[in-house]
């Protein structure tokens, strides 16, 4: 995956939620969800944000999880 598709991803977590991502978390969500195909890292982003009742940057368990489903 790029750097361009990971920070696509990002950008879609945070507008959706209206949350802003500190430096510190992304560096980790890239470390922790990078090797993931960028298709797949999408969908997983999205359902997550589907499916979350509240307006929150869903965790990275949650989104590795849905990536590893799809």
């Amino acid at each position: 995956m790029t750097a361009t598709d990971f920070a696509l991803c990002m950008a879609v977590l945070e507008s959706a939620t209206g949350k802003q991502m500190s430096a510190e978390q992304t560096a980790a969500y890239a470390e922790l969800l990078g090797d993931l195909p960028a298709p797949v890292l999408m969908l997983a982003c999205k359902q997550a944000l589907l499916e979350s009742q509240y307006p929150t940057i869903p965790p990275v368990g949650t989104i590795r999880k849905l990536a590893v489903a799809a």
